[in-house]
């Protein structure tokens, strides 16, 4: 059930029995909507998450956080701000009147947020440490050209003289606004939800006047001197002064600029790595384009793959294409899995690799024969690449690199079929999950105001044919492709544009 409040804040449960409650508020808002001025904010925000507010210091809020069992957290996506809560059922109302403090008045002291910016330049350190988190965001900053969907965490460092408790509550103040605000329940009953969130404070309006009122508070606390400057800044950043890059943002601009994928590439040497690894990928479809949408995520599970060594077992992927024709087939093979990540408004598609040194251009050359081999270009030619010409033989010739044989390429029933049963079974064991459950319907009413239950997705996953994915994956072969790689990459760009420009793709 969806209530939207009379502030445009909309507040959705379900009531599902069980022994104990989840509770998530969900702000639109995330690193997608910032400028290359204010890059690094919402990763700032997330950090100064359930520190002071208007009711409470920082201790206290640590005392109520043990106190309700410390299963609540925050977390910064790109298009989205989430705070969620795992509690018994007969504390739903004080985590409600937790949520509404830490993400409505929040009280953005001095003394928390220098202690939050002195920890960042390490912090950045350990995300360049972790490949699974670092190679994505380069590999999005590539896609993207840097902005939007590309705007680059580890681009932080830049702006983080600009960050002060002023500028921090003006963009706390632009961004919290009821209307951009979803609360979500899975184990409440709805009525005395909505209840519990107008007395949180959830029903006030604006959102936005408290944030004001918090700025004010905070000069008149620190006798009319505004915190600005931190004497740590003097050694690790260069001064500058009256910066304010959050007073000229445009919020309902930002909120509806399309992010605009471009492709590029980006070879970055690192003689001291163990494995050299590599990310191609193309763009996809947004979650609005349903069909693709399903047809894509079933071509990531037909495509699988995993790490050279394996467990096995069942439903972990060791029948999908890239462990039966690379990771059992080639010796330098490492890893190779299929990725997708899908946005409101478009997507990205692609394989990650790695190996050892010395098998970079064979790894290069067989992921992009993956792709080729699921697009079946044999039945997709003349609808999507203009590249080639039909020989005689049945081939497929790619301009520059001679004819691509197609045959025995086609994806069969069988594959398709255990895709698709791969896919249901993922996610309806994924959704078992209480947290699952909460952030789907949340997200879910935020993105596309409805929530789509099990069932409809299983029928969708269904219909999805063999057509389907060999049309969504040739397609992505007509956009400009994207390659990132990290490890022994010399001479490997040179190498990787001219086996690019052989199978007629461009990364422009």
């Amino acid at each position: 059930m969806v209530t939207t409040l009379k502030n445009g804040l909309q507040i959705v449960s379900e009531n599902k029995p069980g022994h104990f409650s989840v509770v998530g508020v969900y702000v639109d808002s995330g690193s997608r909507y910032e400028t290359q001025e204010t890059i690094g904010y919402s990763y700032v925000l997330d950090r100064m998450s359930f520190k002071a507010t208007k009711r409470f210091n920082s201790e206290l809020i640590k005392e109520k956080i043990e106190e309700l069992g410390g299963s609540i957290s925050s977390f910064a996506t790109k298009e989205c701000m989430m705070y969620q809560a795992a509690i018994f059922p007969e504390d739903v109302g004080k985590t409600v009147e937790l949520l509404g403090e830490a993400v409505l008045k929040p009280k953005f002291l001095k003394e928390d947020l220098e202690e939050t910016l002195l920890g960042i330049p390490w912090e950045l350190e350990d995300i360049k440490s972790k490949d699974e988190i670092y190679l994505p965001e380069l590999f999005h900053s590539v896609a993207y050209s840097n902005k939007t969907l590309g705007n680059n965490i580890l681009e932080l460092l830049r702006n983080i003289e600009t960050i002060t408790t002023e500028t921090l509550n003006e963009y706390h103040k632009k961004w919290y606004t009821p209307d951009r605000i979803v609360i979500a329940a899975v184990g409440v009953e709805h009525d005395k939800f909505v209840e519990l969130c107008k007395k949180a404070g959830f029903g006030e309006e604006p959102c936005s006047d408290q944030a004001s009122a918090l700025i004010e508070t905070e000069v008149d606390a620190n006798k009319g001197h505004k915190s600005t400057k931190f004497s740590f800044r003097d050694i690790l950043f260069k001064k500058t002064e009256n910066i304010n890059p959050v007073s000229s943002m445009d919020v309902p601009v930002l909120s509806k600029l399309k992010a605009n994928y471009t492709g590029g590439t980006l070879f970055v040497p690192d003689p001291a790595a163990e494995f050299t690894s590599l990310y191609l990928g193309f763009e996809s479809s947004g979650i609005f384009d349903e069909k693709k949408l399903y047809a894509y995520a079933t071509l990531q599970m037909l495509l699988g793959g995993g790490g050279s060594f394996s467990a096995g077992g069942p439903g972990k992927g060791m029948y999908s294409r890239l462990y039966t024709r690379v990771l059992n087939q080639c010796s330098w093979a490492e890893s190779c899995v299929a990725f997708h990540h899908c946005y409101n408004d478009t997507g990205l598609f692609g394989i990650s690799a790695s190996c050892h040194p010395g098998s970079e251009h064979a790894m290069l050359e067989t992921v992009i024969k993956e792709f080729f081999a699921v697009a079946n270009l044999s039945s997709t030619k003349n609808q999507f690449v203009n590249t080639g010409s039909s020989s005689s033989n049945g081939s497929f010739t790619l301009s520059g690199y001679g004819p691509w044989s197609t045959s025995g390429q086609s994806l069969t029933n069988i594959e398709v079929s255990r895709a698709k049963n791969m896919l249901k079974s993922s996610l309806l064991m994924n959704i078992e999950s209480r947290a699952v459950q909460l952030e789907d319907l949340g997200r879910q009413i935020q993105v596309l105001g409805k929530k789509i239950s099990p069932e409809e997705v299983v029928a969708k996953i269904d219909e999805v044919t063999a057509e389907d994915l060999n049309q969504v994956a040739a397609e992505l072969l007509t956009k400009p492709a994207t390659v990132l790689a990290v490890g022994q990459v010399k001479g490997l760009e040179n190498f990787a544009l001219k086996m690019l420009q052989s199978y007629g793709l461009t990364t422009f």
